[in-house]
């Protein structure tokens, strides 16, 4: 875990002069550190117990019981959305895989736009397993919480992007780090 001035936590290298390891019994770390350019000067914590990751979260608003209606019914309203245009984008792949190929010309044709069908639908289904997480985040009570930093995330990132997981100030990272 700990390198020779840094260490690895949640995927992000944080120099060592920045964290404190807590040791309980094997099987469980507790992680505190001080994240001056992530999270405005604030203490964090973050328990790592049996290799999953649990936020505690920092002072923050609690989302109003409307607001979250209102972003439930969104999230539900987009993943049907996104089902409807897995299932015909299935369908259309599944005809273009049964049309008879004359020449070369139409079999590069047909490849090309099976290979673009494949793409959105790797992209739809990812989607799709955000809203899931989302709508799961809903239910714990933890859906404006950045997964990050333990912030809260603003209401015109979640109204933009209701499926969010990260505030904006740790979304550039999370990216830089995939």
């Amino acid at each position: 875990m700990t390198q020779e001035n840094s260490c690895t936590i949640l995927h992000f290298k944080i120099p060592l002069s920045e964290y404190r390891v807590f040791r309980g019994t094997h099987k469980q770390i507790s992680v505190l550190f001080y994240k001056k350019t992530l999270c405005k000067n604030r203490v964090q914590y973050r328990h790592t117990i049996f290799g999953k990751n649990k936020i505690v979260p920092s002072k923050g608003f609690k989302m109003q019981k409307k607001e979250l209606e209102f972003f439930k019914e969104q999230l539900l309203d987009a993943k049907e959305h996104i089902l409807q245009n897995v299932n015909l984008a299935s369908k259309e792949l599944g005809e273009l895989q049964t049309q008879e190929n004359n020449d070369d010309m139409d079999f590069a044709s047909m490849r090309s736009d099976s290979m673009i069908e494949q793409v959105i639908s790797d992209q739809q289904n990812a989607e799709l397993v955000d809203i899931e997480h989302a709508l799961t985040r809903i239910d714990n009570g933890n859906y404006n919480i950045c997964e990050m930093c333990s912030e809260t995330i603003s209401m015109s990132r979640l109204k933009a992007k209701p499926y969010a997981k990260f505030c904006m100030t740790c979304r550039p990272l999370y990216e830089k780090a995939q």
